[in-house]
């Protein structure tokens, strides 16, 4: 391994150490380090400046992959793709009938922020959900079921109205008949009339 190759490993080593003990320390430690006495001054070599150069490289190059990873990550969803999402806000709200906020739908869901703001706003143009309130404080209830009533009623009607027909024209078709029977009969004769005959005088 060349002796650039082996610095790159030790450089990206040290700053993933680095940024791994920054995280794991409290503010307070860090505002220790970083406001004690001024630190003694370290002496420059041409390997240090080497060192950092490629530490700094090795950094950027890190950082940047993160951010096109973050990128990625954000790449805006299609409807279709939040549409579960959305069913899942509109069930999770039709069991908390005193209605939640964001942070705890997101916890509910095990989502963040970033992923449920699109698919809360799609809830509420749809008017699956309603809203009270405003900024932190806005709760979100889920929208009145709506009954199916009306519909009911309608189809009843219709039913009625088919019935209503098909005896219409059951009667109208007996009537028909009838007086097509009444017409195929054969006329019956006429009574003779008995004449009283006279004796002749």
């Amino acid at each position: 391994m060349s002796l650039k190759n082996t610095i790159a490993v030790l450089a990206t080593t040290f700053a993933e150490n680095v940024m791994n003990a920054i995280r794991g320390a409290t503010l307070e430690e860090i505002l220790g380090e970083t406001s004690g006495p001024t630190p003694r001054r370290v002496e420059v070599t041409p390997v240090s400046r080497q060192v950092a150069a490629v530490a700094t490289q090795v950094l950027e190059t890190s950082f940047a992959s993160r951010r096109r990873q973050g990128k990625a990550r954000r790449q805006r969803r299609s409807a279709a793709d939040l549409a579960p999402l959305v069913e899942r806000i509109v069930v999770k709200l039709r069991g908390a009938p005193a209605g939640l906020r964001s942070e705890q739908l997101q916890k509910a869901l095990g989502v963040d922020k970033a992923e449920i703001v699109r698919p809360i706003a799609m809830a509420l143009e749809g008017k699956q959900i309603t809203k009270k309130g405003e900024k932190r404080a806005t709760t979100y209830f889920a929208a009145a079921v709506k009954t199916a009533s009306k519909p009911a009623k309608k189809t009843a009607k219709k039913t009625a109205k088919k019935t209503a027909a098909k005896a219409a024209k059951k009667t109208a078709k007996k009537a028909t008949k009838a007086k097509a029977a009444k017409k195929a009969a054969p006329a019956l004769p006429a009574p003779a009339e008995q004449t009283a005959a006279q004796p002749a005088a």
